[in-house]
């Protein structure tokens, strides 16, 4: 009891903005997120944040496609605050928009959130909105072309919907990959490009996942909804061939839609401009990969091999791929070893085979991907047609992770938004002192949140990242614990457990995560035997030739950056190109995790509140003057004093 308080006359008043609320507290915020819920108004303002609750349905009144016209006619008048409509996601496209052409510099839109709250439908509506409002005023065959060009974008989404995204247990349609969009407009202000940067694609969700959970939904879309013939080519009459799709959800039990999103999916390819050549090359590895991961070895003296039928299931691979099926074979029984002059070749056991086809399927699915990210942005990009300040990007990334089993996605992952978050503090709480010196306030005293300490754990020259760089190619998970803990026992940041169990903690701005070593080393490296990638690059299918890269010597082998250097460069350079630009951001919240609409959970909200960085808003604002009174209200209150 000691610890309640009355709340302060006027604070449950409704206000456009919660940071204008007279006095800032979590609860206070949170009873008037309720609030706005229940009265479905499910977007708003947290100072520079555009909070926006996933309603689980869009027929919302206030946010039907024909109310668009009126953020769109505001035009440069609703920048400072001068907008005179609800609160929207339009609202923050508008924003980028116009300050864009007032301001002649780049912007970006932020948008995050935890899995199934809403990003990947926030980002399509930013795009849809920009594409609009950027035409509205044009000539009609101005538009017919953006149109032409928007058609394009919209149909990547579900291009990249279908080889990034999977079902897990909190997101039907859950994006495993980050991606950044950067929206090139043409000096008539037209939306006129596309280039899309993508990070971190999940690869064990390639050939596992979860109880209730999926793979990613190509394969899916591809075994139910292939034409007659692509099923007789590729093989895929009889589903239940494939059990290793569904030990996460039956066969019986799956959900209805992947015949209709297949047909989607092809005719999105056919839009963008894909080739059939393409398009049954890309659907060719994705057939080989299915068979490929049905097979099983069985242990003849303890050395691996295949049964007849498995063999013919491989030849079958072999013919997709146009590899020769006996050297395909022969790389995922065996390994070949040279000491001196003499070459010395070893059977696998059937873990081994198991780990060799695994990493195989692994490559290969990632560098299609890939495939697809660089083919759209060859037929999208237009970025030597516009001016150079003339563009918005749109991230649309992974929110902090934090689950019963974490390991190095999630490290990367919460590393990702750690940074974020960093950028977010710096230029929020620079906006508060630039207001507090127009007013003359004196601001020396105050210092803003501060997670230096935690960035510096992860990701410094000796921080956990480069530790399991140092242990990743000859080292072993329990030497790279051992040197997590010798390197930082002092950290403030670091969690140590009481008993070992072979996990260390990380103190994060969204709270304690625990992580498990086991097997990070192994998703640090390329497992990939370069003899199979000599093989895949002999191929008689050109684009399957090149999709793996050329084995390096073993001088340049030893100083390839590892996955978690090449993220961390990545990182980087993403947090430089937001940099250069005027940020704008959107958090994603869901408001209950049975994922339907007209439902409020206030614990939660309030967590994600706390994982997106909103709460960070109001400390910001509590280290300042967070009593925000107006002057006829302080007069009247206090003039007796």
């Amino acid at each position: 009891l000691d610890r309640l308080s009355p709340v302060p006359e006027g604070c449950l008043q409704p206000v456009r903005d919660l940071l204008e609320m007279s006095y800032l507290h979590d609860s206070l915020l949170l009873h008037q997120v309720r609030r706005r819920y229940w009265d479905k108004v499910i977007y708003t303002n947290i100072g520079p944040i555009v909070l926006a609750l996933n309603p689980y349905d869009y027929t919302l009144p206030l946010y039907t496609d024909d109310k668009m016209p009126h953020y769109i006619e505001e035009k440069g008048d609703a920048l400072n605050g001068g907008s005179q409509v609800p609160t929207h996601t339009w609202s923050v496209a508008h924003d980028g928009y116009w300050s864009m052409l007032t301001r002649n510099k780049a912007q970006s839109i932020l948008v995050s959130g935890e899995s199934g709250a809403g990003k990947t439908e926030a980002a399509k509506i930013v795009v849809k909105y920009l594409a609009a409002c950027s035409t509205y005023y044009a000539r009609e065959e101005d538009k017919a072309e953006a149109r032409l060009l928007t058609t394009r974008i919209e149909n990547s989404s579900p291009i990249l919907e279908a080889f990034g995204n999977a079902r897990t247990l909190r997101n039907d349609n859950s994006s495993r990959f980050g991606k950044f969009m950067k929206l090139q407009f043409n000096s008539k202000g037209y939306l006129h490009g596309c280039y899309t940067l993508n990070y971190l694609l999940e690869k064990s969700r390639v050939i596992s996942h979860g109880p209730g959970e999926r793979c990613y939904h190509t394969y899916y879309q591809l075994v139910c909804g292939a034409s007659p013939r692509d099923k007789e080519r590729f093989r895929l009459q009889d589903p239940k061939a494939f059990q290793w799709l569904y030990t996460g959800i039956p066969l019986h039990e799956q959900p209805e839609g992947d015949a209709e999103e297949y047909a989607r999916v092809r005719a999105a390819f056919d839009k963008v401009g894909f080739t059939a050549a393409e398009q049954d090359t890309i659907y060719a590895v994705i057939a080989g990969i299915l068979h490929l991961q049905q097979l099983q070895f069985v242990s003849r003296r303890e050395d691996a091999a295949l049964e007849p039928a498995a063999i013919e299931s491989l030849n079958f691979v072999a013919s997709l791929w146009q590899v020769d099926a006996e050297t395909l074979q022969k790389e995922l029984l065996t390994t070949t070893t040279s000491y001196r002059s003499e070459v010395i070749t070893k059977a696998l056991s059937p873990r081994e085979a198991t780990e060799v086809r695994n990493a195989l399927s692994k490559a290969l699915y990632e560098r299609t991907f890939q495939l697809i990210v660089d083919k759209l942005n060859h037929r999208l990009d237009k970025e030597d047609e516009c001016p150079p300040e003339r563009w918005i990007g749109l991230l649309d990334i992974f929110g902090f992770e934090n689950f019963t089993v974490n390991s190095f996605e999630q490290l990367c992952i919460n590393f990702a938004n750690e940074q974020l978050q960093n950028h977010y503090n710096t230029c929020v709480f620079a906006r508060d002192m630039a207001e507090y010196e127009v007013e003359g306030i004196n601001t020396a005293s105050i210092a803003p949140p501060n997670n230096q300490n935690t960035l510096d754990l992860i990701g410094a020259n000796v921080g956990i990242l480069a530790l399991l760089t140092d242990q990743s190619r000859t080292g072993t998970d329990e030497k790279f614990l051992a040197s997590v803990f010798d390197k930082h026992k002092y950290h403030k940041s670091l969690r140590k457990p009481r008993i070992s169990n072979g996990t260390f903690g990380v103190a994060h701005y969204a709270g304690d995560v625990w992580y498990t070593a086991k097997g990070m080393r192994e998703k640090n490296v390329d497992p990939l035997k370069d003899s199979l990638r000599l093989l895949l690059r002999s191929s008689e299918n050109p684009i399957i030739a090149n999709l793996l890269e050329a084995p390096l010597d073993e001088k340049t082998s030893r100083m390839a950056p590892t996955l978690a250097k090449f993220f961390q460069q990545s990182l980087q350079a993403l947090i430089a190109m937001i940099d250069e630009t005027n940020p704008h951001w959107i958090r994603c919240v869901k408001p209950h995790s049975a994922k339907k609409p007209r439902m409020f959970n206030g614990s939660e909200v309030m967590s994600q509140l706390r994982c997106a960085g909103v709460l960070e808003t109001v400390k910001i604002r509590q280290t300042g003057y967070s009593m925000r009174i107006p002057h006829e209200v302080f007069w009247v209150r206090y003039m007796l004093l």
